[in-house]
């Protein structure tokens, strides 16, 4: 047993504890994944193709009008850029909306319906610029899409050869006016021959206007779709998806206050866990569940036995002489775990006393079949002594392996047979579980040895229900009653009310040295759990441990209760003396 569990602090989430979450809702992950892909998928798959078609043109800028010969340009990088970038602008407009359509519908008779974008390419790697512009088209023709894109690539050429041409033939009509009123007699001079030689310029650049722009990559027939793509819709819906499942998860995670597993448990308690009792059957008959007697062999009774060993280590440096059993609630099984517990350390050797302090529903006297009318209310009331309140349980472990033959000879009604060995015979019988007269058994005998080694098991019941059952277990006069069990047991258990029930718990732990604190995994929820760990750290005793209730033992777990166990201890009544057989495999023997 790890003694650092009872001083490392309560944490949040590490990331082992986020990966468990993962794990633990995997199959959500999983669903709204898969339920996102094949959505995508299936939205994808009934979609209507879509073709592109692109044709791109390229940016040449056009000789200088003062002096086109020069074979200078005009075109700078940023007057590049915006000349690149005014395409996506007059691509859209009406005017060439209505002069690209006019041209594809010359080359097309009936288009179908296509979206036409322009883009500027991205430069190359050695240029930040580029001068190409796409132009592309989408259809669910394919002849529709290429025809667009080819169309409106050439309108915008012949649109910008109109504008220059414009341009040219104003700039042509200025020259001729100046020329026009030059006086006769200056038009030998220079300046006269400059403009006449600019108007010569004019002319041929009007004739050779390329509108600065030129169609580099026509648009071909495209074969395959671009929209819709169901393989990629299905991976970004996937993607989507696992996210969405992550957080989904943990929402639900923040939501669920189930505890999960026993490091959860031991976070949130501090208290390590000394023992897992999984689910056990028994009958309407409380008795039933003490199962270190009715199912000895069964991962239950190994439990409790486990719980019994682990006991011994972390009580070392504690007073584990007296033990307070409690649960956060009703119904998480303290008592079946006190009443187990006092039983595994009596045929254990030990000599126990068990406590029935829950005077508001005490129940210890069912599970272990002792009457309560006589019991710790008499005690603390004065009415009986502690000695003749104590009640003996002599304990019966049933044979569940090979059944042992009588011996020959008279059988007294009503008793078992008894064992193989003729030597046993006349030895003083132990009965089944129940009770002896407290009188025969005063409270001094408990430091006695017994003859035939039989557990030394009492009880003190609750006894009659008493109108104050929180001050009772307050008062000073409880507190000496357990100081007095602990001078005359080995082991004193008070089986206590729930820490969050009643306060009588806080009371309790006063007069006792440890605490054993039980858990339901199927019935605490995180928010009690959390709640009674409140409660008990202001108790002034040690706390033990924890017994986890109903644990799942899941697939990978260490399942030593499941171990072939090689025998199976057994008490028998022949009528002429107690004895104890172990039954080994093949053989049966008796012993006393």
């Amino acid at each position: 047993m790890d003694p650092d569990v009872l001083t490392t602090p309560r944490e949040g989430m590490t990331l082992r504890d986020y990966a468990r979450v993962l794990a633990r809702r995997w199959w959500l992950i999983a669903l709204v994944a898969a339920v996102a892909a094949v959505s995508a998928f299936v939205f994808s798959w009934v979609q209507t193709p879509v073709y592109e078609a692109t044709a791109e043109i390229m940016y040449q800028p056009r000789l200088d009008v003062a002096n086109p010969l020069a074979g200078t340009t005009v075109a700078t990088a940023d007057a590049r850029q915006a000349e690149l970038e005014a395409v996506v602008t007059v691509v859209s407009g009406p005017e060439l909306q209505q002069l690209g359509d006019q041209r594809l519908r010359e080359e097309v008779s009936s288009p179908a319906e296509y979206e036409l974008t322009a883009q500027v390419e991205p430069g190359s790697a050695t240029s930040t610029s580029s001068s190409v512009t796409s132009i592309a088209a989408r259809s669910d023709d394919p002849a529709t899409a290429q025809a667009a894109a080819n169309a409106f690539a050439a309108a915008f050429i012949d649109y910008r050869k109109d504008d220059q041409r414009q341009l040219i033939t104003e700039a042509i009509k200025a020259v001729r006016a100046e020329i026009a009123d030059f006086p006769q007699a200056a038009r030998s001079s220079p300046e006269y021959l400059t403009l006449t030689q600019r108007l010569q310029d004019l002319l041929i650049l009007r004739t050779t206007v390329t509108g600065d722009f030129k169609l580099v990559v026509p648009a071909t027939l495209p074969q395959d779709p671009v929209e819709p793509r169901p393989l990629r819709s299905a991976a970004l819906g996937l993607a989507i998806g696992l996210f969405a499942g992550v957080g989904l998860a943990f929402l639900l995670e923040q939501f669920d206050t189930r505890l999960r597993d026993d490091a959860e448990i031991t976070r949130i308690l501090g208290m390590p866990v000394l023992s897992r009792v999984p689910r056990f059957p028994h009958d309407e008959d409380p008795r039933t569940t003490l199962v270190v007697l009715h199912q000895p062999s069964g991962p239950a009774a190994e439990a409790f036995r486990l719980a019994r060993g682990n006991l011994e280590f972390v009580g070392l440096d504690a007073d584990a002489h007296s033990i307070a059993v409690t649960s956060a609630q009703l119904g998480e099984g303290k008592t079946v775990t006190a009443c187990n517990l006092a039983a595994a350390l009596a045929m254990a050797g030990k000599r126990v006393v068990l406590v029935d302090a829950d005077l508001r529903r005490s129940s210890v006297h069912k599970v272990t079949g002792v009457p309560r009318d006589v019991g710790l209310t008499s005690v603390l009331a004065g009415r009986v002594p502690l000695r003749d309140a104590l009640q003996r349980v002599v304990l019966t472990v049933q044979t569940t392996a090979m059944p042992i033959a009588p011996p020959p000879g008279p059988e007294t009604p009503g008793q078992q047979p008894a064992a193989l060995d003729p030597d046993d015979a006349g030895k003083e019988a132990v009965p089944s579980a129940g009770t002896e007269g407290s009188s025969a058994d005063p409270p001094g005998d408990l430091l006695a040895a017994d003859g035939n080694g039989a557990p030394r098991f009492y009880v003190l019941a609750a006894g009659p229900h008493p109108p104050n059952p929180g001050e009772m277990v307050a008062s000073q006069r409880f507190a000496a009653i357990v100081e007095e069990l602990k001078g005359i047991a080995d082991v004193v258990l008070v089986d206590t009310p729930p820490v969050l029930a009643v306060g009588d718990t806080a009371a309790i732990a006063r007069a006792v040295g440890g605490l054993v604190f039980v858990v339901d995994t199927d019935m605490v929820r995180r928010p009690t759990l959390e709640a009674a760990t409140e409660r008990l750290d202001h108790l002034p005793c040690a706390r033990l441990g924890v017994i986890l209730m109903r644990f799942k033992v899941g697939r990978g777990s260490y399942r030593y209760y499941r171990y072939g166990h090689a025998y199976d201890a057994y008490y028998q009544d022949s009528g002429n003396g107690k004895q104890r057989g172990v039954l080994s495999r093949g053989r049966s023997t008796a012993r006393t």
